[in-house]
């Protein structure tokens, strides 16, 4: 009986859930939203020995598109890639691979935030990496060519790279 209960609250939290959202659009995504979901790779989410690879890619006002978001007003600022790295979006693949080019990390790029004074786009990634003895990795982001950091730096301060300066 305590389990049917359980089941009929749960089912009326969800339907009044979905039926309070009105069609809105989703929350845009946050860093913390994409460190909390799963990678691309499922088997990466269950090995017990991983390390956390932060990283960001700065693109250039050369090469950003500003993306105005409306809902009613002005509701956010985004930016991406231009046409010369059509590429370089929301959700485009982060993949890691070792330095015998197996991978061993993947997750998503997270939405890209617009410097108003410098009018560069930064996005950031947080990649959950298999433990190894690699001694560097090579970070692709979309369709860019990869770029190698050492293992300490990748366990240290990230993966940074910027493009178009």
């Amino acid at each position: 009986m305590n389990r049917y209960m359980v089941l009929v609250v749960l089912a009326s939290i969800s339907l009044t859930g979905c039926a309070s959202s009105g069609g809105e659009a989703p929350a845009r995504p946050t860093l913390e939203m994409l460190e909390a979901t799963p990678g691309v790779v499922p088997s990466l989410a269950s090995e017990a020995s991983t390390f956390r690879l932060p990283g960001s890619i700065t693109l250039s006002p050369v090469v950003t598109e500003v993306l105005e978001k409306y809902k009613g007003g002005l509701d956010w600022i985004e930016c991406r890639g231009d046409a010369r790295a059509p590429d370089l979006t929301y959700r485009a693949l982060v993949t890691v691979t070792d330095d015998e080019e197996e991978i061993v990390g993947q997750h998503i790029l997270g939405s890209g935030v617009l410097n108003a004074d410098t009018r560069a786009c930064l996005m950031q990634f947080a990649v959950e990496v298999k433990e190894g003895n690699s001694s560097w990795y090579r970070v692709r982001i979309g369709d860019q060519e990869p770029f190698q950091v050492s293992s300490p730096t990748a366990r240290g301060v990230g993966a940074h790279v910027s493009i178009g300066y």
